[in-house]
């Protein structure tokens, strides 16, 4: 864990002008086929890190423009859950990850690399982390298809995925897997304390 934390607190500082760059590229490209909604949703619980104190927070929900058949071959709207955490200071974002990791989706606590195979109630879900920052895009287990969710994962790292950034990808009921650049869970470093906040 150790490892995992301080080796995101040494990469250089992201800026917010960079990640809202991103952002904006990444929503012109999604908003061909489906459009923001912003109002009348709800967060869904990600664990310790809905009570994280980013510096900038935004969450909606990405709404396909027509109906779909979902793989219970019901025809409604596809929805995206898609967040965004970014702390100003990479070593806040790395203590604020440490405490996601203790306390995950579901209340699961992962470690950095480790591979989980079951993992009840968890929705399709793709998190890219890194220094300063945390996106999640999530579907409902009805909406997956693994060539559209495939999509979703290529996107995002075409998007938010700099070269020292991890990809976590999440399935229906597991398993959990980090697809780009794992950290490595055998590797320890020595643990550094952190300075108050006055």
């Amino acid at each position: 864990m150790s490892l995992f934390i301080f080796g995101l607190s040494q990469a250089g500082q992201a800026q917010s002008d960079e990640l809202a760059e991103r952002l904006a590229s990444f929503e012109l490209e999604v908003s061909e086929q489906f459009k923001k909604v912003g109002y009348n949703v709800v967060e869904p619980e990600w664990g310790a890190l809905n009570h994280s104190e980013p510096d900038h927070h935004i969450y909606f929900q990405w709404k396909s423009r027509e109906k779909r058949r979902d793989n219970l071959n019901r025809k409604n709207y596809h929805k995206i859950d898609f967040a965004v955490y970014e702390w100003n200071d990479p070593e806040d974002g790395a203590w604020a990850l440490k405490s996601w990791m203790d306390e995950f989706m579901e209340g699961r606590k992962l470690r950095p690399g480790r591979e989980v195979r079951a993992y009840e109630y968890a929705q399709p879900s793709v998190v890219i982390m890194d220094t300063n920052y945390v996106v999640i895009a999530q579907m409902r287990c009805a909406d997956y298809f693994e060539e559209e969710f495939d999509d979703w994962v290529k996107l995002l790292e075409k998007h938010f995925g700099r070269s020292k950034a991890m990809t976590l990808e999440l399935y229906c009921g597991g398993p959990l897997k980090w697809t780009r650049n794992a950290p490595d869970p055998n590797k320890k470093k020595k643990r550094k304390k952190r300075k108050r906040r006055r």
